[in-house]
């Protein structure tokens, strides 16, 4: 099982991944799960050792056994593009955490925007019945 973490090590280091949170978000397995294989609390399931063969390219025997390459051959598109299949994946991941951070922004400048809105609407009744009130009076004025 220690060899298999320390495989498991070295694809992190070999991707720049210094953080298990980091780590489960591109592998899509919840942080507290990878942290206890990390940790060596729980044996590594299958499932996350496929997540990392599939997601990240890494040579699935290698990952288990140590035997053959770290990464398996690149795909045609990764070869003719001359990025590297796992290059493009954190690209990809990169571009998606960006799109949440604005979506957050945008939601929250939204909700910022309705409040604002909100309240215009609950001065504006109160205005607009203070102006009738000045019409009636100065209607009556000219009676």
């Amino acid at each position: 099982m220690k060899d298999v973490i320390k495989r498991v090590e070295l694809v992190m280091e070999k991707f720049n991944i210094e953080k298990d949170n980091k780590f489960s978000e591109i592998i899509g397995l919840e942080q507290k799960t990878v942290n206890n294989y990390l940790k060596g609390r729980r044996k590594p399931s299958l499932e996350f050792l496929v997540k990392i063969h599939e997601v990240l390219n890494i040579n699935l025997d290698w990952l288990i056994t140590g035997r053959g390459e770290m990464q398996l051959k690149e795909s045609k598109e990764a070869e003719q593009s001359g990025v590297s299949d796992n290059e493009l994946i954190l690209q990809l991941k990169e571009r998606i955490e960006k799109l949440e951070e604005d979506k957050e922004h945008y939601r929250q400048e939204l909700e910022s925007k309705q409040a604002i809105i909100n309240k215009l609407l609950s001065i504006k009744d109160p205005v607009l019945d203070g102006i009738a009130e000045a019409k009636k009076g100065e209607v009556v004025k000219d009676i």
